[in-house]
This record gives structure tokens, sequence and C-alpha cells, in this order.
């Protein structure tokens, strides 16, 4: 008797701390507030999301007010699962991937590398674009050339591996819903006039 009421609490416990993850990752990529625009004439309700911690940024938890440890969002916490498996296979189309998650976003927040490879899926999925990762990445005018692109496999390489696994299987939902097109904050490119801003995560701005 003793053995199956442990047993059952066990169990309330873990369906619990499943729950409240999920409910964890909800909350830390739901949009946070609401900006207006007009874009070709036409208002236009951009979603935006609060800016992350370095928590989210360095993988590292912060120290909260009192000088204990912060914890890490449930982004946070998918990355450092996927990079655990650092001894999986890495397919030629994961390994574009990340190598355009390294290159344009590498020095970004998390969710902004997430959004860099999600735009890059959307792409594949889009039939507006090529189909594979590769092809999105390598074509002319795009990224850039994968095969010219050589990592070291630090720490950077590894996080943007995890973010692309999480891109590819579709993990997480979209950080920048449908977004096709990125750039950096700092620049205005002439096309922006021509499509609908999503958000801005980091330094960049995502557009449908």
């Amino acid at each position: 008797m003793f053995l199956s009421v442990r047993a059952a609490a066990a169990g309330l416990i873990a369906v619990t701390a499943i729950a409240a993850s999920n409910q964890l990752l909800a909350d830390a990529l739901a949009p946070t507030s609401a900006l207006s625009e007009t874009v070709s004439g036409a208002a236009v309700t951009t979603a935006v999301f609060k800016a992350p911690d370095a928590s989210v940024t360095d993988l590292k938890p912060t120290a909260a007010a009192d000088g204990a440890q912060a914890t890490p969002t449930s982004l946070d916490l998918l990355v450092r699962a996927a990079m655990t498996h650092r001894d999986a296979p890495v397919d030629t189309e994961l390994e574009c991937m990340a190598k355009a998650i390294h290159h344009e976003a590498a020095n970004q927040p998390l969710k902004g590398q997430l959004a860099v490879g999600q735009v890059i899926r959307n792409r594949s999925q889009s039939g507006r674009f090529p189909k594979s990762f590769c092809a999105v990445v390598n074509q002319r005018g795009q990224f850039f050339s994968t095969a010219r692109y050589a990592v070291s496999g630090d720490k950077r390489w590894q996080t943007a591996l995890a973010v692309a696994r999480l891109a590819e299987q579709q993990s997480t939902p979209q950080v920048a819903p449908g977004a096709l097109y990125f750039h950096a904050a700092y620049v205005r490119p002439a096309w922006t006039h021509h499509r609908q801003m999503v958000t801005q995560i980091g330094a960049h701005l995502f557009y449908r």
C-alpha cells in the first residue's frame, strides 16, 4: 500500500513538472506587446517581444536581487538539452542551417538565433524558395556559400547546432511567425517597404 501511494505521488510530481515546463515555454515565447505601423498604406499590427535577459543570451543563470540564482528560461533549457547530444550525427542540411545561424546571429539572444533558423525552415516550406536548407542558404544573393564557411567547434558553434536542431524539428513555437526575411536593425533595405514587419528580436527585424 505504501509503495502504491509513493508511486502515485511520484507520477503526480512528474506530470506537474511537465505542465509547468510547457507553461514556461509558452510564456517565454509569447509576444508581450503590439506595435502598429503602416506597410504599403495599410495599418499593420506587429508583435513585439520582450528583450531577453542575460540568461537567454549566454546560457548562464543570472544573479537575482537577493543574491540567489535566477531560473533559466524554458528555451534556455531546451538548448542546453540539445547541446548534450554532441555525438549525434550532423547531416548536411542541419549543418547548413547551423552555419547560417552561427554566421548571422551568433551574437544574438537564443530567441534571435532560433528566429533565423525558423526563417530558413519557413523558406524551404514556402514554395517561393528552394526546398532544402542548404539550397536556401546558398541561394545567390541571399545568405552565403556554406562550403567556404569554416567553424571552430567552440561553444557558439555548439549553440548554433542545438538551435538548428530545435528549428529543424519544430520543437518550439515560431518566435517570428511566418517570417521569411530579416535584416540588421541599423540598416533599412529598400525591400522592407513591400514587406510586413513581424517583430524585432535582438538586433534583427523580421518580415513576412
